[in-house]
């Protein structure tokens, strides 16, 4: 095992900021090549119809509760990684990552036949119209027979971040979305020899290019150019790792799954309301995502920055990489949101100019947009916390956020006060806002306490050294 590189070792010193920045941006450009090819499947999607959109809108949440089990591996992986680089422990790191393809194995089998047997009972429970059903399982059924290559992406990226390597799983995740968005209208309007398929075309463009990208990860793997080695011959099974994974990486899972059941069930409320509010909604989603790219590249940063500074005991570093974090992501987040704010026509109008899609956009980025610099601080929140290997935190805040105050202030304010979707929107600003403070607050004390902890440990080990270098009395 080749020794840490300069630029990891980099991160247990230097300037907090310059560094967050510095391994943020591959992650926040990977992060918008992901968006762009999202709003062109969106764009694309719209072209065909609003049924065609709505129903895409509507497989999101599926889509998003697979990918929570593979991001929260992936994150488990990433955090441990970290932590064993910053501690020195090399062979750990080795290991850790021959056990990340147990996991793909395990999730990538399981993920499939899962959604090829239940998948369509999903969204039969959604009560969803029969033609927009229909289409939806189209375009879903085909992601879910490509759902190995999702869990191979997404972990093998979280081990290549562990090291601290950003770089590369931006340029793979830019080579696969081009291929993505140049196989989108070939395969939905059927250009050239290629029969139209409509959505099931942009899922299938989709499945293809994962494949692309997984092969070309693989690669860089099998021909050396990542410092963390997969060594099947000295692979040796040890739960403890598998614990430690989990322990981190569940948390995360549950807290994402969480949030598909309940983009679910706010689906199924804004669909009683209106095919072209949730047609709206859906395109605000694939705008907002824009949003949160900032926050989402500086928290997989912070992840690796607070893991490898925990691990190497340098607590006030992990403090200022939290707080300087927060403050940047809270900083953009609110930016982008005020953009949104000021020009909600113009953006909605990019992907559908019906009147009455015009109408709920405006009104969700209107309410909605408040609440972005929050979102911002969780998020970040949430990647310090699992840096130091606490999900919990994270996770609890989370089913707070959206079980105590959003999911009940929706269903309050739109049925029983009479908002009906403006409910929604407002709801989802209240959890935003309280679910931040409570993760600022509840960080702060746990990293005071590591802190005082740590620094009662050091004061006992002096005592005793003291104590035992007195020279003993001999005296009659």
């Amino acid at each position: 095992m080749s020794p840490p590189s300069k630029s990891r070792t980099n991160l247990l010193e230097g300037d907090v900021t310059k560094t967050l920045l510095r391994l943020a941006w591959p992650i926040i450009v990977s992060s918008l090549f992901q968006t762009s090819f999202n709003i062109a499947d969106t764009i694309f999607v719209g072209r065909v119809g609003p049924n065609a959109l709505a129903a895409v809108s509507l497989t999101f949440p599926v889509g998003f509760f697979f990918f929570a089990i593979g991001n929260g591996a992936a994150i488990g992986v990433t955090s441990l990684i970290a932590r064993s680089i910053g501690a020195g422990d090399m062979g750990k790191v080795s290991n850790v990552a021959n056990h990340s393809l147990l996991l793909i194995a395990i999730l990538g089998i399981s993920g499939t036949l899962t959604g090829i047997i239940w998948g369509r009972n999903i969204f039969e429970l959604m009560r969803i119209e029969e033609d927009i059903l229909e289409l939806s399982w189209s375009y879903m059924r085909i992601i879910f027979a490509g759902m190995g290559t999702m869990f191979i992406a997404v972990i093998l990226e979280g081990v290549l971040r562990g090291e601290g390597d950003m770089k590369t799983a931006m340029r793979i995740i830019a080579i696969a979305i081009t291929i993505n968005i140049i196989l989108d209208p070939i395969l939905i309007f059927g250009l050239g020899p290629f029969p139209r398929m409509g959505v099931a075309g942009a899922a299938l463009a989709t499945v293809i290019a994962r494949v692309i990208g997984c092969f070309i990860l693989a690669l860089h793997f099998i021909r050396g150019r990542s410092s963390i080695k997969f060594n099947l011959k000295e692979y040796s099974y040890d739960s403890s790792i598998i614990k430690d994974i989990v322990r981190v990486g569940l948390p995360t899972t549950i807290s994402m799954g969480a949030m598909s059941i309940s983009m679910g069930i706010i689906n199924s409320m804004i669909i009683r309301f209106s095919s072209f509010a949730m047609a709206a909604w859906g395109v605000t989603g694939r705008l907002s995502s824009i949003a949160f790219l900032p926050a989402l590249g500086i928290s997989v940063a912070n992840t690796t920055l607070v893991g490898q500074n925990y691990g190497a005991k340098k607590y006030d570093r992990v403090e200022s990489s939290a707080f300087i974090g927060a403050k940047l992501a809270f900083l953009f987040m609110f930016s982008i949101g005020a953009i949104f704010f000021l020009f909600p026509d113009l953006l909605v109008g990019i992907f559908n100019r019906d009147p009455e899609v015009l109408r709920y956009g405006r009104e969700i980025f209107r309410i909605t947009t408040i609440g972005y610099g929050f979102i911002g601080v969780s998020i970040l929140m949430g990647g310090s916390f699992q840096g130091l290997g606490r999900g919990t935190p994270a996770l609890i805040v989370s089913l707070f956020r959206i079980g105590v105050i959003y999911l009940p202030a929706a269903y309050l304010l739109a049925f029983t006060y009479g908002l009906k979707t403006m409910g929604i929107w407002i709801a989802m600003v209240l959890g935003d806002v309280i679910a931040s403070l409570v993760a600022v607050g509840w960080f702060t004390r746990t990293i005071n306490k590591i802190r005082s902890d740590y620094r009662a440990g050091e004061l006992a080990i002096a005592e005793v050294e003291t104590a035992s270098s007195r020279p003993s009395d001999t005296s009659f």
